[in-house]
């Protein structure tokens, strides 16, 4: 079993490439969110990335789109990959509810930087 250390190291990992995903597309903060599962361990790392931008957008090219963009920014961490369970929904689709409600067991997940940084 995983150290709560390595899971958080995964988690922020995942979540800076994907808010880089985010303002690589010139979307600001309020346009995107990142949800996490506190529970995930370092081998099952559950993730929700939504925004409006992809709404009208085929769900499967989302995935693919973002998935393609981790892959090459966290070509040298294969095993956090591996372990990640990332699902890409519209805004849209949140918002309907039913099936596409976000869990209670999910958290939106902050990620702060300093003010005028454009490192994350």
């Amino acid at each position: 079993m995983a150290t709560e250390p390595e899971v958080t190291t995964s988690l922020f990992l995942v979540a800076r490439t994907l808010v880089r995903f985010a303002l690589s597309k010139g979307w600001t903060d309020g346009e995107y969110a990142i949800y996490y599962r506190p529970e995930s361990d370092v081998d099952d790392l559950h993730l929700l990335f939504v925004s409006p931008h992809f709404d009208n957008i085929d769900d499967y090219e989302s995935a693919r789109e973002v998935w393609t963009y981790l892959e090459g920014e966290l070509h040298y961490a294969p095993e956090v990959l591996k372990a990640l369970s990332l699902v890409v929904r519209s805004q849209e689709k949140v918002d309907q509810g039913g099936l596409y409600t976000i869990g209670p067991g999910y958290q939106k997940l902050w990620i702060v930087s300093p003010v005028g940084s454009s490192e994350v």
